[in-house]
């Protein structure tokens, strides 16, 4: 990169510096591994695009071809560059909008990525929330945990050629309500567990289960059975 520079010379060594130092860090983000890339980078919103591009570009690779792959990561790079270049002016655009016109135009709206995207939507929960709420015995209101760690969502590829099937996972935190009295404080987390076609276009089986519960230190021994025996009975919920 050559940077011209007509200001007198500390101006000029102090913005020759700073052209170097986020070249350096574009260069550094850009070239290392996308599920290793480094932030560097204070902007929350420079995050955001950090981690759509760790996402997007971690998916193709297993579902997509390598010409597709490349397209996928060289538009996702131009963005981003764009953005570690205005770093203090960048703010988040719709990002609806960026993706929707990200998927029109380079990963394709009925690419297998797409069609395996739409299996981590959050209207997939309805059914497993609906299913969890009504069908279990124990009728207590519950809200989301918003951590990091409340909502996950894990992928898992077939490694050899006779396996056709991917699963994915949605694994949600729940807790009490804020009103529940001490006594009756309680989390619990739940996995949503989904087999579907290599290529996303047939669920072949799901499954709901409940995978563990804690309790608040005032909760009674006899709530504390009461949630246990309902909620780790060792039945599993089947979500059609």
């Amino acid at each position: 990169t050559t940077t011209t520079i007509t200001t007198t010379t500390t101006t000029s060594t102090t913005v020759a510096a700073a052209t170097t130092n986020t070249t350096d860090r574009i260069v550094d983000i850009l070239t290392a591994p996308v599920d290793e890339a480094p932030l560097m980078t204070d902007n929350g919103d420079i995050v955001t695009l950090l981690e759509m591009r760790r996402v997007l570009v971690s998916l193709a690779i297993w579902l997509e071809t390598p010409a597709q792959v490349a397209a996928i990561k060289r538009a996702l790079d131009e963005r981003v560059e764009a953005a570690l270049r205005n770093e203090e002016g960048y703010s988040a655009p719709d990002w609806a909008l960026v993706l929707e016109e990200l998927f029109s135009t380079v990963v394709g709206n009925d690419s297998t990525t797409a069609r395996a995207l739409n299996s981590i939507h959050q209207n997939m929960l309805f059914a497993a929330c609906y299913a969890l709420k009504t069908r279990l015995p124990l009728r207590m209101m519950t809200r989301d945990v918003r951590t990091r760690d409340g909502w996950r969502i894990y992928f898992t590829f077939p490694t050899a050629a006779s396996n056709t099937v991917m699963a994915v996972s949605h694994v949600r935190r729940e807790q009490s309500l804020r009103t529940a009295p001490p006594e009756q404080e309680f989390s619990m987390e739940w996995r949503l567990h989904m087999m579907i076609s290599s290529d996303a276009t047939e669920l072949h089986a799901s499954s709901l289960r409940v995978t563990g519960v804690t309790f608040g230190s005032a909760a009674t021994a006899a709530f504390r059975k009461q949630v246990n025996d309902v909620l780790l009975s060792g039945h599993g919920l089947h979500v059609a």
